[in-house]
């Protein structure tokens, strides 16, 4: 392949004085670094690559009441007016103001995990009923991803003392089944990524039958509950290149079989039309091409059959995780793989020739967060417009969060994601909350996450992720903002015209 050179923009904090730059690579051979120099930006440079200070919040319309239409007795969605809105089982219409991880405290914050230990015994759902007031209080309607069991617990509780559960979600975690026993994996046997971010081979008949097995026992527990929104299907799966990720025996086998359905069986025909731009293809027979992918620097024509075949990929992967859940439950919501998609560019370039798949889904769902200190830069907007106009579903944000250096917790990870104060963070939540239910098409946001995250033991991850502290008190000037900006949301008065381009930036903050 040769030598790559590689240029990084680093936007420093103010007052930053050391940097760590930490490189990691998913493939396989060597990775030489010869030489990294380190220059600042010419101003001409700096004005072509400075991203905008800050967004400016929309002007939004509070009303009384939002209006209730039909009810089902189950969460679903539907476009009013041209917009689109969550409904709740009892028929009104509702945003999913989310707070996602709650089920997750006790590998990610110690100071909670000894005070959940002390206080409940252990028991993490026992800890989050006593949050509930707080979260209604806060204007929150939801939980988000990886809450799950805990709410099921807590909810069912309050449901037998005859109290209003709390409405929650639950992820199920298709790439998991197996714990990358079948992932797709290239010619060294390499996968495209680790742990739950790896696409899965969804030919492989075993996975069929282990997911098939989850997803029955998950949705076993929800029948006929109404306060379960939906199910999360996968979270964050690297799609890049699958093209070079086809090497597991099912796939190669099924790649076979659909290159000689392609080709009616013709592999003169295949030889032909793949042999250009200075490749030559003889295979003698269709196996032998399973046997010897042209992944390798393929000649154009051979590289848009692989790319046709990630596309029947995709959608075998997509099918099969809808229809398996509406097998066992056909009333309640399923949401898209939790896309990391970061901008428009990058979408189009990962799931560009396959996006339009996804309409499947009932909502699609991406994980957005900002570039720009506690703004989000246009071609992060743009992404929302480009998959909901791809795919004509609505959309929710899975997760998004800003730290505050005024937190004191060090920061490991999360650069361009950071803000000065508790009152900026807040503000940062405002502005993005206001953004998106600006938009028709948005149905809810899930803020990362209720407490602070250091990740499990030995593995230091910090940032100041929480609405409440390692004590469990609320970072106030930031919940005060967070429950004025959720009432907006809730209460907004919104309409079919709302785009991206519609949104202003300034140079200076607010």
């Amino acid at each position: 392949m040769g030598w790559r050179h590689k240029q990084v923009y680093i936007r420093p904090r103010p007052g930053q004085a050391k940097m760590r730059i930490i490189m990691r690579l998913i493939n396989t051979g060597k990775v030489y670094v010869d030489d990294i120099s380190v220059r600042a930006l010419t101003p001409d440079e700096a004005a072509e690559l400075e991203p905008p200070y800050n967004q400016v919040t929309p002007d939004i319309e509070v009303v009384e009441q939002p209006p209730q239409i039909e009810a089902t007795g189950f969460y679903r969605v539907e476009q009013v007016d041209g917009v689109w809105w969550m409904v709740d089982p009892e028929g009104f219409l509702t945003w999913s103001i989310g707070v996602q991880s709650m089920g997750n405290i006790l590998w990610e914050n110690p100071s909670l995990s000894k005070l959940i230990e002390e206080q409940y015994g252990g028991d993490q759902s026992r800890y989050l009923e006593d949050q509930i007031p707080r979260l209604r209080e806060w204007n929150f309607t939801t939980s988000g991803s990886w809450s799950g069991p805990a709410f099921y617990d807590l909810n069912t509780r309050l449901t037998s003392r005859g109290e209003q559960p709390f409405p929650s979600f639950h992820f199920i975690g298709f790439t998991t089944v197996g714990d990358q026993t079948y992932t797709l994996r290239n010619r060294e046997g390499i996968v495209n990524d680790f742990g739950e971010h790896a696409m899965v081979d969804p030919f492989n008949a075993e996975w069929r039958l282990r997911a098939e097995e989850k997803v029955k026992e998950i949705t076993a527990l929800y029948e006929g509950i109404p306060w379960l929104v939906g199910y999360f299907v996968d979270n964050e799966i690297n799609m890049r290149n699958l093209t070079r990720y086809l090497h597991t025996p099912s796939c190669r086998q099924e790649l076979v079989k659909w290159l000689s359905e392609r080709y009616e069986g013709r592999i003169d025909a295949l030889n032909q039309e793949w042999s250009a731009g200075g490749k030559r293809y003889r295979y003698k027979n269709f196996n032998q091409i399973g046997k010897n992918i042209p992944d390798q620097e393929p000649s154009p024509p051979a590289e848009t059959a692989l790319e046709e075949f990630v596309r029947y990929l995709m959608k075998t992967y997509i099918d099969f995780t809808v229809d398996i859940i509406h097998k066992y439950d056909p009333n309640h919501l399923i949401i898209s793989n939790r896309f990391a998609l970061g901008t428009r560019t990058r979408g189009v370039e990962e799931i560009g020739k396959y996006v339009d798949l996804f309409s499947r889904y009932d909502i699609v769902c991406t994980n957005l967060y900002a570039q720009s200190g506690g703004s989000y830069i246009p071609d992060q907007m743009a992404l929302l417009q480009y998959l909901h106009e791809e795919t004509g579903r609505p959309l929710l944000i899975g997760e998004f969060s800003f730290h505050a250096n005024e937190s004191n917790i060090p920061l490991d990870r999360w650069g361009e994601k950071v803000v000065a104060t508790m009152k900026d963070r807040g503000e940062a939540y405002n502005r993005t909350m206001l953004s998106w239910v600006y938009l028709p098409y948005m149905v809810g946001a899930h803020f990362y996450k209720w407490c602070n995250g250091y990740g499990p033991v030995g593995r230091y991850r910090g940032r100041n992720a929480g609405i409440v502290d390692d004590q469990n008190q609320p970072y106030q000037p930031f919940v005060d903002m967070v429950t004025r900006t959720n009432y907006k949301v809730l209460h907004a008065r919104r309409n079919a015209g709302g785009h991206v381009q519609d949104f202003t930036y300034t140079d200076s903050p607010e």
